[in-house]
């Protein structure tokens, strides 16, 4: 109950200041434009800026299946596409308050016109695009966590592949301690000749809360451990580790992989950061419940579209339950494992190396709505009702 109470905090602030600020400032301006930038602002706060960050449920998600529009997100990211959701709503309510006003609203209605068409129009020309794939990625989904279960699926392979991915604690056990899961890791990663990422526990060795760090555990084909990530964002209140510190990028002979766990990818400077950092495709081992609704299976996977357009990077990504998928860097399912389902499937990715003006930039637009929202704050302050 104490969680959603905060989550209705938010429209409060945001009806609360519209209503201060239009009531101070009296222009139809204020309803086109202010809206936009208001929420922007808050959502930006309520996903990234405390403790208690909760991303989910946010409104630019909600294009993840309109792919034209969704390419938006390589320039502003998911936070660009709140912002035209909230621009649309609000040119409604303008409509209205300037009705009278036909000179001006053709004018504003000119002016937004050609910016949604020039969106529709880069999206459309993005979609064109084709990436020759070539690298071959076989997604586990099971959430028994049990190794014997992993290798029955992986054993269905009917091809060598270059990765196998594993869930987020698939070996819930301190796995580098663990020599004879090592050793079965091994024969697995020289039979397919294939790196194996796998979600394991690691040792804390500073202490911490927890002792231990949520690990994402990467294999080489000779069965040696060649890296570590260490989930950046425990789910709070859980038992989930301690939070890592580190945006890793791993070299292999496909190219420099990104590895995030789960939680990570809910918030977008996560990804942004691992691909700046040189990542030129990403992995993603993750722990979906299967006592979820499907209506949240659904709502986390979406997140996987944004994550891979916001970036330009293929991405892969198994749940324990589902839903497991390879995503192209146009937020297209090219590959996918049902909700419910043990299975395992294989696609393919290849490694990318140009960045998006988003990483490059990242959160400039959520910073200037922030800035923009305490300005008119300010400026209705010191004006007389």
């Amino acid at each position: 109950m104490f969680l959603i109470l905060i989550l209705c905090i938010y429209p409060y602030i945001f009806a609360y200041c519209l209503s201060y600020v239009y009531n101070k400032l009296k222009s139809s301006w204020i309803i086109l434009l202010f809206p936009p930038i208001l929420w922007t602002a808050i959502e930006f706060i309520k996903s990234e800026g405390w403790w208690l960050k909760f991303s989910w449920m946010n409104i630019g998600y909600s294009q993840h299946n309109f792919l034209p529009v969704l390419q938006f997100s390589s320039i502003l990211g998911q936070y660009g596409l709140t912002t035209l959701i909230l621009l649309v709503n609000s040119y409604i309510v303008y409509i209205y308050l300037n009705r009278k006003n036909i000179k001006q609203l053709l004018i504003v209605s000119g002016v937004l016109l050609v910016f949604f068409v020039s969106i529709l129009s880069f999206g459309t020309y993005k979609l064109n695009k084709d990436y020759s794939s070539k690298i071959k990625v076989a997604l586990i989904q099971d959430e028994s966590s049990e190794f014997q279960n992993y290798k029955n699926l992986i054993n269905k392979l009917q091809t060598d592949v270059d990765f196998i991915l594993l869930p987020e604690y698939a070996l819930p056990t301190f796995l580098d301690e663990d020599t004879i899961l090592l050793a079965e890791i091994q024969n697995i990663t020289n039979h397919y000749s294939a790196h194996l990422i796998t979600g394991s526990k690691d040792k804390n060795d500073d202490g911490g809360k927890f002792g231990y760090y949520n690990t994402a555990y990467l294999f080489d084909p000779s069965g040696e451990i060649s890296g570590k990530y260490y989930k950046m964002n425990p789910i709070q209140f859980f038992n989930d580790g301690d939070p890592g510190k580190e945006y890793s990028v791993f070299s292999t002979q496909h190219g420099k992989i990104g590895i995030f766990i789960c939680y990570d990818m809910d918030y977008s400077y996560v990804a942004r950061n691992i691909v700046k950092n040189g990542a030129e495709m990403l992995f993603i081992p993750t722990y979906d419940a299967m006592s979820w609704s499907e209506l949240q299976h659904l709502q986390h996977s979406a997140m996987t579209s944004m994550r891979a357009v916001e970036n330009g990077r293929f991405i892969a990504r198994t749940a324990t339950s589902g839903i497991s998928q390879i995503i192209d860097p146009n937020g297209r399912i090219t590959k996918t494992i049902p909700i419910g389902v043990s299975d395992i499937t294989v696609g393919t990715i290849t490694s990318i190396k140009e960045n998006t003006f988003y990483t490059n930039y990242g959160f400039i637009l959520p910073y200037l709505t922030i800035i923009f929202t305490l300005a008119t704050l300010l400026v209705a302050f010191f004006r007389k009702p």
